[in-house]
């Protein structure tokens, strides 16, 4: 199991750091709290640095770029390290990079302009009284406070464990390794097959009310491509599910909304493969 998981996958870690955006005023929070008659551990007052519209941009793209790595993926342990299957590689690199080269124009965009935040954050718009400027870093250290970077690293094995302690017990921690490895993978497969479940409800939904859109079955038919690519496992029935699903749902919306007929049917072979799908994490 593990030999083949190496091959066809390999682990990603996507760490992100920006400038720090919010911090907590011992001021303001002292006399909220007198204010109301409080006591002083009741609560914080805690500031937005910036006006919302100064890193819009910024945050919009890192959303995105979470969102990308997160649609890609499949969780791996608890660190936040995710796994990638080898099948996913071009995609996620390309539109990872594309985004990365995003972030990195705009962070460059608002380290220029930098003093214009300063100077709106300071405004009675947003923070007025509350403003300080030792709050906020200088000019030189904004840039450098924005950095997205992806590591990739491959699957561990149980036989990459060697150390000098006894045969027996080398073997015991190697077949736990091992355990953990094929536990971790089957969650991976687990939640994949959920996610895929739910949508195909959502969608029936939509047809069997008879709304049905064009952009909701290509958005179906999308995140079935994405799971065909996030297969780790090389499970030779989830192959077939995506494949059933897909000619389930290469249909005509508006078809579906003008034959009821129809309509049904498609409804009932969808229902059919959930029904199917379920079995694998209920």
């Amino acid at each position: 199991m593990t030999g083949t998981l190496v091959q066809k996958a390999m682990l990603v870690d996507l760490r992100i750091s920006q400038i720090t955006k919010t911090r907590t005023d011992a001021g303001a929070s002292r006399k909220t709290t007198q204010d109301n008659q409080a006591e002083e551990k009741a609560g914080k007052f805690i500031k937005n640095l910036f006006h919302p519209s100064s890193m819009a941009e910024i945050n919009t793209l890192i959303g995105q770029v979470r969102t990308t790595h997160e649609s890609l993926t499949r969780p791996w342990g608890r660190d936040g390290v995710r796994i990638l299957a080898t099948a996913a590689f071009t995609e996620y690199t390309t539109r990872i990079r594309g985004l990365i080269a995003q972030i990195e124009k705009a962070a460059q965009d608002f380290a220029d302009k930098y003093p214009e935040a300063l100077e709106k954050a300071k405004s009675a718009e947003h923070l007025g009284g509350l403003f300080k400027a030792d709050d906020y870093p200088t000019q030189e250290q904004v840039r450098e406070s924005f950095n997205v970077k992806i590591l990739f690293f491959p699957i561990p094995t149980a036989g990459d464990f060697r150390v000098e302690i006894g045969a027996e017990d080398v073997e015991a921690i190697r077949a736990e390794i091992e355990r953990e490895t094929a536990e971790t993978m089957r969650n991976a497969m687990k939640g994949l097959y959920e996610e895929l479940y739910e949508a195909i409800g959502d969608l029936s939904m939509k047809i069997y009310q008879g709304g049905v859109s064009k952009a909701s079955v290509e958005a179906m038919l999308n995140r079935i491509d994405r799971a065909s690519k996030q297969n780790v496992a090389g499970d030779a029935e989830f192959d077939q599910t995506i494949a059933e699903l897909r000619e389930c749902f290469d249909v005509d919306a508006k078809d579906l909304r003008e034959d009821a007929m129809y309509a049904d049917q498609v409804v009932d072979k969808a229902d059919e493969l959930a029904v199917k799908m379920s079995e694998y994490f209920m």
